[in-house]
């Protein structure tokens, strides 16, 4: 089902709270359908390798992107233009 709403999480080097907080979103009960986009800003630690294997085991409703720039401002603004509703 195509998303409606989107929900834009930007981190960085936050590997050890990443699973809990998507795991936690997922199985929140929303009465329309929507989808994480979770912007990595620049991550030095394990950060990419968590949203890969949530990614994988989740799929919908989680999608992730890269930002390589190490400043706060690209990590929303990438989020917002991604999202889907």
């Amino acid at each position: 089902m195509t998303p409606l709403l989107t929900i834009p999480i930007c981190v960085h080097n936050r590997a050890n709270r990443l699973e809990k907080l998507v795991t936690a979103m997922c199985t929140q009960n929303c009465p329309v359908p929507f989808e994480i986009l979770a912007v990595n800003n620049n991550s030095k630690d394990n950060t990419r390798a968590i949203l890969e294997n949530l990614a994988a085991r989740l799929g919908d409703p989680l999608r992730f992107v890269i930002e390589t720039r190490p400043e706060f401002r690209p990590g929303p603004q990438l989020a917002h233009r991604g999202g889907a509703g």
